[in-house]
């Protein structure tokens, strides 16, 4: 590793930060985007010579293959960070958003916690450390202020300390997607090391940071300015120190991962779901490790830590006003949203809505337009799932022919992506279940198998709380993939593994469906770079 990788490597989160809080620039300069010509392709042109020229800053010397390949992560990476930069930039922040508004929204969220009740002109009162919880009943009309507050705390202090700084509240506001920005950053650092974890390398390594890096899902997120992209981050982060502390159990290991399970819980509850995965390590290692008193201390100390920064917040709800922990408002079957008459095989089995309306979630109002009417609500839950996950409930490029046909390119490679991950994760599951008896599993794969049956586990319990959710509250917004975000992390894990395995294979068949995966993996980053890179 070259001194300047290393430098970068140490510090990546430091690096980030600083990348990132370069995206309030634009925001401080109003007339940006009518002064240049093409602004938003101009900027990512920038951003992307940038991080050509900070490749050969960490290239290596001619002949080392692993710095070549670290070099080549990093120019990935930091190419889907400009992608997310650039969006950042040409998108307002009440743009493609989800629950913000500033009466019951995510914004009034961090507005009261950041001044309580008062108007905003009074920010200052109490001095700056002054911060208000909800003081009422969460459940009663008050539509997104039941969620934890760590996501809407961190935003009313990034608010607050802009406006003691001397900046207008609105500027303030937008640069709320500056901790977005950062959290979509993080979550390409966490895919990486889940990447290495599982000896990514070589081509499986690169393909596997191509599809995150420009994976749309996080590019939108990177955006939004609700609670989800922290979730996701967090949730992402303690898989991949559960592995670690798995490898090598001791205090100073499951310490940050109770802290990130109960981070990634106080920003949003479902992100409790990974706890499936983290509690098979722990049962696989107790099982297995001889210092079972040790063990069980480790155990004690994560439950000390993780359990009350996870549920204070329910806890305090449930204490003081009665309100269920497990509380979600609910649209009504009233609700032009509502899908729960179509019945339960046609909701889990029926893509007609891909026939009937193309690449785009469908939605039967004129939503944006006249132009982007449907006749009915998007109903199929892995359709629907597809779908937005390319495009949120959105319908970007949809009046241009052109990028029409690139989402239509993009939707066809996502599938392409999704069938190659599901057989992988399939041929590897089943052996992970019988080398779960053996102990020469790790010798021939280079990872354990309880570890990769930890990720299946994950992704099950992703898929059916998903699936229980949209049965559940049966609306077209509630089968939005962003609640399922880190399944296209995993399908790139897979989708990797299944490229390294070909090429290490000697049929010859194996090695033309390899080129295939290259090309499907390079087309998918071109369209979304094409799509979200400032055209539209």
């Amino acid at each position: 590793m070259t001194k300047s990788h290393s430098l970068i490597y140490k510090y990546r989160c430091l690096w980030l930060a600083l990348c990132c809080l370069c995206a309030v620039i634009p925001n401080f300069i109003p007339k940006w985007k009518t002064a240049l010509p093409f602004p938003n392709q101009m900027l990512l042109l920038f951003g992307l010579a940038l991080c050509v020229a900070a490749y050969f800053f960490v290239s290596p010397e001619k002949g080392d293959k692993e710095g070549a390949e670290r070099a080549l992560v990093f120019l990935i990476l930091a190419a889907g960070l400009v992608i997310r930069f650039v969006y950042v930039a040409y998108t307002d922040w009440n743009v493609r958003q989800h629950d913000v508004g500033d009466t019951e929204g995510h914004l009034a969220y961090m507005l009261y916690i950041m001044k309580g009740d008062a108007p905003i002109e009074s920010f200052r009162e109490g001095g700056f450390f002054a911060f208000h919880l909800p003081d009422f009943d969460v459940s009663d009309g008050h539509w997104q202020f039941y969620h934890p507050p760590l996501w809407h705390f961190l935003g009313a202090f990034w608010m607050k300390l802009q406006m003691y700084l001397g900046v207008a509240f609105e500027t303030a506001r937008e640069n709320l997607q500056v901790l977005s920005l950062y959290c979509s950053g993080v979550i390409l650092l966490a895919s990486h090391s889940l990447f290495r974890r599982f000896n990514l390398r070589g081509g499986g390594l690169l393909l596997a940071c191509l599809l995150v890096a420009f994976h749309p899902t996080f590019i939108i997120l990177s955006g939004s300015i609700n609670n989800d992209v922290l979730s996701l981050a967090l949730t992402l982060v303690s898989l991949v120190l559960a592995i670690d502390w798995y490898r090598k159990p001791s205090f100073r290991r499951i310490i940050p991962l109770a802290f990130a399970i109960g981070g990634a819980m106080m920003a949003k509850l479902s992100a409790g779901t990974v706890a499936f995965a983290v509690a098979f390590l722990f049962l696989m290692r107790f099982v297995r490790t001889r210092q079972k008193g040790k063990t069980l201390g480790q155990f004690g100390v994560f439950g000390a830590l993780c359990v009350p920064t996870a549920l204070w917040w329910q806890i305090r709800n449930l204490v003081l006003h009665g309100v269920n922990p497990l509380y979600v408002p609910g649209l009504s079957e009233k609700s032009s949203q509502y899908v729960g008459f179509r019945g339960k095989l046609a909701r889990l089995f029926d893509p007609s809505a891909l026939f009937d309306f193309g690449v785009y979630p469908a939605r039967a109002t004129k939503y944006l337009s006249q132009t982007y009417g449907f006749t009915y609500y998007e109903y199929c839950i892995p359709l629907a799932a597809l779908k937005t996950s390319l495009f949120g409930e959105y319908y970007i490029g949809a009046s241009d022919p052109v990028f029409s046909v690139v989402a239509a390119v993009l939707f066809a490679c996502a599938v392409c992506v999704s069938l190659a991950a599901v057989v992988c994760a399939v041929y590897y599951g089943i052996r992970a279940l019988r080398g779960l008896k053996t102990r020469d599993f790790c010798a021939k794969y280079g990872f354990a198998a309880a570890e990769l049956a930890s990720v299946l586990i994950f992704i099950a319990t992703q898929v059916v709380s998903y699936i229980l959710f949209c049965f559940k509250y049966p609306h077209f917004c509630t089968m939005d993939y962003r609640y399922i975000a880190l399944l296209a992390v995993t399908a790139a894990l897979f989708f990797g593994l299944l490229y390294d395995r070909l090429r290490g294979s000697e049929k010859p068949w194996a090695k033309y469906v390899s080129y295939a995966l290259v090309a499907v993996a390079v087309l998918f980053s071109l369209s979304a770079l094409g799509i979200y890179g400032g055209v539209k």
